[in-house]
């Protein structure tokens, strides 16, 4: 509340003085945000929202973080075990067709099972295969906007069948696959 009232006033204020990862919502917002298609004045009005947006996300992770009784520099220490994470989070992203089970990843990754999930969670505010989920389902709204038939992006993406995928797709972004253009 005391940086909503700074923000209010006019006046500069940090969230913290640490810097906190970027989690998939934020990156998907700043996504939006280079790639807006819209113009004129609803261009402006769009960038606010994805402004606001991105704001409220960055202070719901504060805020989350100082409720937390485990910081994450608790789960995840510095230096091997992060660069651990951040290597299983791009072999799974180079992988998401075909994933890896959390054991393999782990064991690729070269960290045991509990300290790659609660480790995720703490860097990127997802589990594993929640943010596999975010990342398939980003990539496949991309393919769609480019034309690309539903089937086809179904298939690339590894899901079981057009169905499935259409079910996972309408619960993330609220709308069907086929209303995307």
């Amino acid at each position: 509340m005391e940086f909503a009232d700074k923000v209010a006033k006019g006046n500069e204020d940090d969230l913290s003085r640490e810097n906190m990862p970027i989690s998939f919502a934020m990156h998907q917002c700043l996504q939006d945000i280079m790639n807006v298609k819209v113009t004129g004045g609803l261009k402006l009005l769009f960038l606010q929202s994805k402004c606001i947006e991105l704001l409220t996300l960055q202070a719901q992770m504060y805020e989350d973080a100082a409720r937390s009784t485990q910081t994450p520099s608790l789960i995840v220490k510095p230096g091997h075990d992060t660069e651990s994470i951040y290597f299983a989070k791009e072999y799974l992203v180079q992988h998401a067709a075909q994933p890896p089970s959390l054991s393999e990843l782990a064991r690729v990754a070269g960290i045991n099972e509990f300290k790659l999930k609660q480790g995720f969670k703490a860097l990127f505010n997802n589990t594993v295969f929640g943010y596999l989920t975010d990342y398939k389902l980003t990539q496949a709204r991309d393919l769609l906007v480019a034309n690309v038939p539903i089937k086809d992006v179904a298939d690339r993406l590894g899901y079981s069948s057009v169905q499935h995928f259409n079910s996972a797709f309408r619960k993330k972004f609220g709308v069907p696959p086929g209303k995307v253009k």
